[in-house]
């Protein structure tokens, strides 16, 4: 509370809402045992870089963002992208840097699911599910999903009907693009994922044209040893230890 302010009066809930009103609310903890879900009425929807909060009724910047050029620049973008009254949207970590094509693709996405949400708050009677996103599909498709992606591929029907029920309401230009797997080959197997998968914790890693990388954590550092192996270059050791870390690099980056 800041100095000279008067302590902020919160009115028992009984005298807000009675008994048979509707009210739009959102679960920000699961119950737990004997408790119940944790609620709250400050609705917030997010994007991969937005995230849209309808009582907010303004535009902000993460305080993660510590640049503050980017800052004013992220602001000054998102103000200029000219967001609806009465709808607040904060920009995210992941905005960091973020061009306004990337900012404008976010914010037409968000608005097209707000206008869906309101639409169903309208049409449907009270209680009653409006939006759940705790679907990795979902989720996945929304943080990662774009225009360069050619094709999207799920093997499992019910998860492709979900998938397919989120691009239509959010993107329903690129539905085409998502296309159930029926293949007798799994999935995982045939884009040889699993191998990937399982390589994911293994300490030595092999690289492609011979050698690998040694991965060792500790608790103050994480140690990586290039290991040449069997790799043989036509040039010089000089040479042929640029190129060995150039690929160690690559990988490094991957795991």
């Amino acid at each position: 509370m800041r100095p000279g302010s008067r302590p902020r009066v919160k009115p028992p809930i009984q005298d807000i809402l009675r008994r048979g009103d509707e009210v739009l609310v959102q679960v920000i903890k699961e119950g737990i045992g004997n408790k119940g879900p944790t609620l709250s009425t400050y609705i917030s929807i997010p994007g991969r870089y937005l995230v849209l909060m309808p009582a907010l009724g303004r535009v902000g910047v993460s305080r993660k963002i510590e640049d503050e050029d980017d800052r004013r620049r992220l602001r000054d973008i998102l103000l200029d992208l000219n967001p609806p009254k009465g709808l607040g949207f904060i920009i995210r970590t992941a905005g960091a840097g973020r061009t306004k094509r990337e900012l404008s693709r976010d914010l037409a996405y968000l608005l097209r699911l707000w206008k869906v949400i309101v639409r169903r708050v309208k049409k449907c009677r009270a209680p009653v599910d409006i939006y759940e996103e705790s679907d990795m599909i979902i989720r996945t498709i929304r943080d990662i999903f774009s225009s360069e992606v050619d094709v999207i591929h799920v093997d499992e029907e019910r998860a492709f009907e979900r998938a397919k029920e989120f691009l239509q309401m959010v993107m329903p230009r690129h539905v085409g693009r998502l296309q159930l797997y029926q293949g007798k080959e799994p999935l995982f197997n045939k884009y040889k994922l699993e191998d990937e998968i399982s390589m994911i914790h293994q300490r030595e890693v092999p690289l492609k044209k011979g050698g690998s990388i040694v991965i060792d954590q500790t608790e103050a550092l994480v140690a990586i040893d290039v290991n040449s192996g069997n790799f043989r270059s036509n040039g010089s050791a000089e040479d042929s230890a640029f190129q060995i870390n150039q690929l160690a690099a690559k990988e490094i980056a991957r795991q």
